[in-house]
């Protein structure tokens, strides 16, 4: 069974379609990284995904749990926009996938270890001892066990950044979302993130990438999608999209970024 699963999903806003019917299927243990141009729809599809926007119509679960679902046709014959689960139910689901932004949205009046504890208690109900062991573990991982007690204003941009992925991880989520998660970053603090998304992908940990470093997709994906115009143009293993694409669309996406 997929972790995600996306059928047939569109999306517009104000009457410009951005998303045409993207299919998506995740499976455990899989890194996906999805590319492509500015606007060809890559982070609304993350954020449909995450319920951030409600798709119109298609279909959205998570380990078979249906989130959206196509409604009935009307009387004229015409889909209406998909229906979603009710509220209990899509509080569960969220539980199911963590999300790291382009810009690191921390808690500025708490401190990073509170950053880390403060879903798993008051969501989970965990206590808070174990909370806490739990988030200098993560801490540890991300190499910041140093700075538990330090404030977001007290760390750099990867400093946050990598906090902003242990609070993804705090809730243990079965999937995990990447959007653009270097692109607010120095280039000489990208490495620090993309170190830390290494380390989970050698983890088999599920995750989507939204990602403009070419390199670092065919490290660490197991399948590249690339997408244009709201629609998935061409996806396979990162040899087959990066390396030897015969889409022509990919190939002047690649050319031009190896261009600049």
């Amino acid at each position: 069974m997929h972790v995600l699963s996306i059928e047939n999903i569109t999306k517009s806003f104000d009457g410009l379609q951005v998303l045409h019917g993207i299919s998506l299927h995740v499976d455990k243990g899989e890194a996906v990284a999805v590319i492509g141009p500015s606007g060809s729809g890559k982070s609304t599809l993350l954020r449909c995904a995450t319920l951030l926007e409600r798709i119109d119509t298609g279909s959205i679960s998570y380990g078979g749990e249906p989130v959206a679902w196509d409604a009935p046709a009307g009387e004229n014959g015409k889909a209406a926009k998909s229906v979603y689960a009710g509220k209990n139910e899509l509080h569960a689901i969220r539980r199911r996938f963590g999300l790291v932004f382009q810009s690191f949205h921390l808690f500025p009046h708490l401190s990073v270890l509170r950053n880390l504890t403060e879903a798993p208690v008051r969501v989970l109900k965990i206590p808070k001892e174990r909370a806490k062991e739990d988030a200098m573990r993560l801490l540890e991982k991300v190499g910041l066990s140093d700075k538990a007690a330090a404030y977001p204003f007290q760390l750099s941009g990867g400093q946050q950044q990598r906090v902003a992925i242990a609070r993804a991880m705090a809730l243990s989520p079965e999937i995990l979302f990447f959007d653009e998660p270097t692109s607010a970053l120095d280039p000489e603090l990208t490495g620090e993130i993309l170190k830390v998304i290494r380390t989970l992908a050698a983890e088999h940990m599920t995750m989507v990438i939204v990602t403009h470093e070419m390199a670092f997709a065919a490290e660490v994906a197991d399948r590249v999608i690339f997408m244009d115009e709201g629609r998935i143009i061409e996806q396979g293993t990162p040899k087959e999209v990066l390396e030897h694409s015969e889409n022509a669309r990919t190939k002047a996406f690649l050319r031009k970024l190896s261009d600049n």
